[in-house]
């Protein structure tokens, strides 16, 4: 069973694909279209398959989408961290990190261990505690590097 929010993304993902015939390659989070209404002044009219020309309008209506909500105002860079660290989880495979990243619309695997790679504090420590307790690679390892010297 999806958690509240997972279900208000798959169901915000229905309604695009049902009442507006979104693709995958369409915005999950499209522009707003704009026109003249019935009281002759610019209205929103409702959406268009094209993404915002910058970041900063779609992220300011996504942090009152969650503020309407009851909850704390998030960034959509937050919610990118917060799958980021999901795949640190799930993904065992160079193939599953190029997938993953591929998802977040990074092309290049690079991109999302540079922006969202680093290490929280605490699970360096859990890293550095395995590392002293597993202790230095063994001689048989360095074999295999003495063909760069």
């Amino acid at each position: 069973m999806p958690s509240p929010c997972e279900q208000i993304v798959r169901d915000w993902i229905a309604e695009l694909r049902q009442d507006n015939q979104f693709s995958d390659s369409d915005p999950l989070f499209p522009r707003t279209r704009i026109g003249v209404g019935p009281e002759r002044r610019f209205t929103a009219l409702g959406i268009d398959q094209s993404p915002w020309s910058t970041p900063s309008s779609a992220a300011k209506i996504f942090k009152q989408a969650f503020v309407d909500a009851g909850q704390p105002p998030f960034s959509p860079h937050r919610v990118r961290d917060t799958l980021a660290e999901l795949a640190k989880d799930h993904c065992r495979t160079p193939e599953d990190y190029k997938a993953w990243s591929q998802n977040m619309g990074h092309e290049d695997v690079l991109t999302t261990f540079r922006s969202y790679g680093s290490v929280a504090p605490g699970r360096q420590v859990d890293l550095m505690k395995r590392f002293r307790k597993r202790g230095p690679l063994q001689d048989g390892y360095d074999d295999d590097f003495d063909v760069i010297e």
